[in-house]
């Protein structure tokens, strides 16, 4: 079905999830040391939040 479609729309039920996986993952990589993996991770997270904010709703309204 579209289940994966869902998952991917950055306003669906999935975004607030994903947002703190990315946070959780960015912190993984500051403890590491990771440096370049930290900021690739902020980055998504910002692209993320950037997505929603043009669109809040990720397209879900009727």
């Amino acid at each position: 079905g579209d289940a994966p479609a869902a998952a991917a729309r950055p306003g669906g039920d999935r975004w607030p999830a994903r947002a703190l996986e990315l946070l959780d993952r960015a912190g993984e990589r500051l403890r590491a040391g990771d440096w370049a993996g930290y900021g690739e991770t902020l980055d998504e997270l910002r692209a993320l939040l950037e997505r929603l904010q043009r669109d809040p709703t990720g397209g879900t309204s009727p």
